[in-house]
């Protein structure tokens, strides 16, 4: 007869647990895997960009192409609201001074400000040619908006939603990322396989970092201050160490990368595959690929939630926005009984038969 090692496992725990301590119950609890797709949401159409909001806990989408922004209840991943933005929406922002979220609309060359206790537009600012990418400034409460056509970057003071200074950058800013170490803003130009680097107390440009091909994503990594890079056509992820704005590592990772996101649940950094409908999980203490996870189709945007420790990912091409649990663990076993026996963490071999 064959049995499967695992279930021996449990039984031979089982048979010395009972006969050494009568009347101890076995409880096994199972766990799921880390980085494993628990859930896909509709949404709109084209999802290109993400945003979580820490003041409801509340996942918001920007639909490129049906012009508006879904709204995820992360608590049971459903759609509870759209909300009709400009033309085009590319991007997106959480604003913390204020609660609101901020809308790049690529088409109208605007941003829409969503009050998100009632998720309506109260404001919108006219920015330069093609906005593509947000980020927020906390050291000023500033947003800073990528124009890719007039390559430039718009900044928002948020207080009163005006646009107070623009910083001329790189070819085809596509991609920003704040740097709380430093306060400066890291902005991807595309075209110019650079990322220029803007000192946010005088807003000029102080620095110019060459990176991979196509830079298209950026992310910020408060465990090591570093600065993580997608390289849309080199397939790679360009690692600046933000004290010398250098290069001193570079990740392969799926064919297109397109957007980034770190998990401080766990220390990694998340990087969406355009062209290999998949996200690789890179661990920042070696900078090294650890798992990858497959997707929809088309993957383009990342956004980790804290309060379920998740990792949300648009899919454009299949218009929804698929759930990685970035926690699990395994198998557990429990021994139940008046003298308290536990066993945890047990490795149990699934799979191969005797």
């Amino acid at each position: 007869m064959k049995v499967k090692h695992g279930f021996l496992g449990i039984l031979i725990i089982t048979l010395i647990l009972t006969s050494t301590y009568p009347g101890v119950f076995l409880g096994l609890e199972w766990v799921w895997a880390s980085n494993t797709v628990i859930s896909t949401v509709d949404v709109g159409e084209r999802p290109s960009a993400l945003a979580f909001n820490p003041s409801n806990n509340n996942i918001y989408v920007a639909n490129t192409n049906s012009n508006d922004v879904s709204v995820i209840e992360s608590s049971s991943n459903t759609v509870i609201s759209t909300v009709d933005v400009g033309d085009g929406p590319s991007a997106l922002a959480f604003n913390p001074s204020n609660n609101n979220i901020y809308v790049a609309n690529a088409l109208s060359d605007d941003v829409s400000v969503i009050e998100s206790s009632s998720n309506t537009v109260i404001s919108t600012v006219d920015v330069g040619d093609g906005p593509s990418a947000l980020a927020f400034n906390p050291s000023n409460n500033n947003i800073y908006v990528a124009n890719a056509y007039s390559n430039n970057v718009s900044v928002i003071e948020s207080s009163s939603n005006t646009v107070i200074s623009t910083v001329d950058v790189g070819e085809r800013p596509s991609a920003l990322a704040f740097n709380p170490s430093n306060n400066n803003i890291y902005v991807a130009n595309a075209y110019s396989n650079n990322v220029s680097v803007i000192e946010s107390s005088s807003n000029t440009v102080i620095s110019t970092v060459d990176v991979g091909e196509r830079p298209s994503a950026l992310a910020f990594n408060p465990s090591n201050n570093n600065i993580y890079v997608t390289n849309l056509v080199s397939d790679d992820v360009s690692v600046i160490e933000s004290s010398s704005n250098t290069v001193i590592s570079t990740v392969d990772v799926g064919d297109g990368p397109s957007a980034l996101a770190f998990n401080p649940s766990n220390n990694n950094i998340y990087v969406a595959n355009a062209y290999s409908n998949n996200v690789s999980v890179i661990e920042s203490s070696s900078n090294t690929v650890i798992s990858t996870v497959d997707v929809g189709d088309g993957p383009s945007a990342l956004a980790f939630n804290p309060s379920n420790n998740n990792i949300y990912v648009t899919n454009p091409v299949s218009d929804d926005v698929s759930v990685i649990e970035t926690t699990g663990s395994k198998p557990i076993v429990d021994a139940i009984s008046d003298q308290s026996i536990s066993i945890r963490n047990l490795v149990l071999s699934y799979g191969n038969n005797m």
